[in-house]
C-alpha cells in the first residue's frame, strides 16, 4: 500500500482533550525548533569543513 501511493484512514473512538491537543502542538513546535537549530549547526560545520579543506590544501602546498 505504501509503495503504490495508497492512503490509510484510521477511525478512532477517542477524543482529544484540550491538554492533549496542547501537548501535540508543543511537540510540533519543539520539533521545528530542533530542526532549525540542527540545520544551522550543520551549515556551520560545512563552512568550517570547507575552510579546513582550503587550509589543508594551503598547508600541503607550503610543505612541498
Amino acid at each position: 500500500m505504501l509503495h503504490s501511493g495508497g492512503k490509510m484512514r484510521l477511525i478512532m473512538g477517542c477524543q482529544f482533550s484540550p491538554q492533549d491537543l496542547e501537548a501535540i502542538q508543543q511537540g510540533y513546535e519543539l520539533r521545528d525548533a530542533l530542526l532549525t537549530r540542527l540545520d544551522a549547526d550543520l551549515e556551520d560545520v560545512l563552512k568550517v569543513g570547507g575552510f579546513c579543506k582550503k587550509a589543508h590544501k594551503a598547508y600541503a602546498e607550503i610543505c612541498r
